[in-house]
């Protein structure tokens, strides 16, 4: 992750402060930005602070071509900051006071563009589905000219998104306070109704008629109580055009100021179908090259924002104030380092590995380092599910098997804060909360560093729990909507030291049906290992040609060469996933066959340092067929706790 510096303020608004600023990476990466800080006075209210923070999680989901996006979030100080795209330009308030010093306001077309822009934000807005699939239908609640921004280049974008719903957390303390912008506010607010998407197309008329007519709709001459009552015997009805503006717009700018909010736009969707109605209607072309023009000439000579990024300070983030403090095992209820059992003893213990395998591992990785259990899999001693569960004890933290992994459903709020990047970046899933505790699913539960990060991310305590690597991904595609239902009836066999390579797979379907076949005295049909183009296919004979190394290849699996592979061995196409056309993706795998009249003479050599050891036996098919009153479970209660979900929380 890089770090933020600090170049200089830009501005200071009734809620924030704005600074440029830079993202330092490594190779001398420098990228503009913009830094968001929240007033001290605001910040100071741990209610403000909480929401601010919570409604720039929802922010961060927004991307569209006329909204600032948020990139990042944090607190620094104690007060909470965003960090946003830089957009050099403007504000439209800026621009509609150059606009009347250089005696030329802006006319009818480009009013109506930018009204329909800010109309599509807040659509957009409202209708962006989250990660749990439902609309965010995050309220602006705060449209008006200073958060309307236009850069040079012509873009319009509109800013500060949850920002003014933030300062709603001094509610409790403040009374009767109403809040927003004096002069933008709709009528049914001053009767205490909370600002819905109605009242963000309210404030969208307003700003299309300040534009229109170079002066706001609601003012009294800086009276606050005379502008509200102004505001609280609107009618819609007296509203006229200025000079200049067609008349096709007056029926539009007359709905979106309606008093009535169910008399106005049922969505800002419509309000900028009918805008752009009216523009095309008036036989007007604007767009960015036009806006841009009009930039050059109200602000001649403006320097770019970012043409000087040299210097500035570092911004310092209070997670990173607590990473200098270094998290603690005990903070995630993981065992400390000075009560753990050495791992090693406890693999032997279990029966994984015997102790002349142990001597053999551990002077393989003071040679060439890593860790013991990755050693363990990647020899094939012992299953990574097995070695996962011995690593649970010896932390003291729960397991879970991929089939309870699965069930997890984590509440939307969770998924909105944790989104499926997030979740692939660390490798880790929330499954479950309960009293401001979230439980994570994670192959590394001993990395503190990557339970910080999480525990910053979702605002809250962590858990860990540990689980394969195989059912994290499984469950990530199933929480997040991702493809699951082709590998829904396959499962790795726990009993198979092969099976860490994904190359062995349990067809629970198959196992019914030769049970089935057994029990009326039939043979059972042999599953096909692979398709080819939807029949049934047999496993392929010794003459199929070996490849120098495993390889990928798409579609129906290679057809049948004219060569012999080595004596006692078979290469067997197994599929991986899904392309993108929708044909399976195979890799060849050389595979050990014991064939007729011929010496395993090629077997590859292994390793000093490896000693072979027998192959566990898998166990009877039938004891890992799922019945219909009981669940797969490949835990084992000696390998320590396993976590049950709460299905309230589902």
């Amino acid at each position: 992750m890089g770090q933020y510096r600090i170049i200089r303020k830009l501005a200071t608004g009734g809620m924030a402060e704005v600074y440029l600023g830079k993202l330092v990476g490594a190779g001398g990466f420098e990228k503009p930005v913009a830094i968001k800080r929240m007033l001290p006075s605001l910040a100071a209210d741990p209610a403000s602070a909480a929401a601010f923070l919570q409604e720039a999680r929802l922010c961060v989901h927004l991307v569209h071509p006329h909204v600032v996006q948020v990139l990042d979030l944090g607190t620094a100080g104690g007060a909470p900051y965003l960090v946003m795209e830089l957009v050099d330009g403007e504000d439209l308030r800026k621009v509609l006071n150059a606009a009347a010093r250089a005696g030329a306001p802006l006319d009818a077309a480009e009013s109506i563009h930018i009204a329909a822009c800010v109309a599509e934000a807040l659509a957009y807005a409202d209708e962006k589905e989250g990660p749990n699939g439902e609309p965010l239908h995050v309220v602006h609640r705060d449209v008006n000219p200073s958060n309307v921004l236009l850069s040079m280049a012509g873009e319009v974008k509109l800013a500060d998104f949850g920002v003014a719903k933030a300062a709603d957390g001094r509610q409790a303390t403040q009374g009767n306070l109403l809040k927003g912008k004096l002069g933008y506010l709709a009528p049914e607010l001053l009767g205490g109704a909370p600002a819905r998407h109605a009242s963000d197309i309210f404030l969208t008329g307003i700003l299309l008629f300040e534009m229109l007519a170079g002066r706001p709709l609601f003012a009294a001459g800086g009276n606050a109580g005379r502008t509200l009552a102004q505001i609280a015997a609107h009618d819609e009805n007296k509203v006229e055009l200025p000079s200049g503006a067609p008349v096709p717009l007056l029926p539009v700018l007359r709905k979106a100021l309606a008093r009535d909010p169910a008399a106005r736009y049922g969505h800002a969707r419509e309000l900028a179908a009918d805008l752009h109605a009216v523009l095309d209607g008036m036989r007007v072309r604007v767009g960015r090259d036009q806006l841009a023009a009009r930039m050059a000439s109200l602000f001649p000579g403006r320097p770019r924002l970012d043409a000087d990024l040299a210097g500035g300070v570092d911004l310092v983030d209070d997670r990173q104030q607590r990473q200098r403090q270094r998290p603690t095992a005990e903070q995630f209820g993981i065992a400390p380092r000075s009560k753990r059992r050495r791992l090693g003893e406890m693999l032997v213990e279990a029966g994984l590995i015997t102790e002349v395998q142990l001597q053999t591992l551990l002077a393989r990785q003071r040679q060439e380092g890593g860790k013991l259990g990755e050693w363990v899999v990647s020899l094939e001693y012992a299953p990574a599910r097995a070695v996962l569960q011995v690593l649970a004890r010896q932390l003291g933290v729960p397991f879970i098997t991929d089939e309870k992994l699965l069930e997890a459903r984590p509440g939307p709020e969770i998924v909105a804060n944790f989104p499926e990047e997030v979740a692939l970046r660390l490798q880790a899933l929330p499954v479950s909360e309960h009293d401001g505790t979230c439980w994570v699913a994670m192959t590394d539960p001993g990395n503190l560093e990557k339970l910080d990060m999480i525990r910053f991310r979702l605002g809250m305590n962590v858990r860990p729990i540990v689980c394969t690597e195989f059912g994290l991904r499984r469950a990530i595609a199933r929480v997040y909507g991702g493809r699951v239902d082709e590998l829904k009836w396959r499962q790795l066999d726990a009993a198979d030291p092969h099976s860490l390579f994904s190359t062995r797979v349990i067809d629970f379907d198959h196992l019914e049906r030769r049970d089935a076949a057994t029990a009326i005295g039939r043979p059972p049909q042999t599953p096909s290992t692979w398709p080819t183009g939807g029949n049934p296919l047999a496993v392929p004979p010794a003459a199929v040609p070996i490849a120098p190394a495993p390889a990928a290849v798409q579609g129906t699996p290679p057809a049948q060469g004219g060569q012999t592979p080595p004596p006692g061995y078979l290469l067997a196409y197994v599929p991986t996933g899904i392309g993108p056309d929708g044909q399976p993706i195979y890799v060849a795998v050389p595979v050990p066959q014991q064939v007729a009249g011929a010496a395993m003479a090629s077997v590859p050599a292994v390793p000093a340092a490896a000693p072979l050891t027998p192959v566990p036996q898998p166990p009877p098919a039938a004891a890992l067929r799922p019945e219909s009153n009981r669940e797969i479970d490949f835990g084992d209660e000696d390998f320590g706790e396993e976590l049950e979900l709460d299905d309230s929380k589902r």
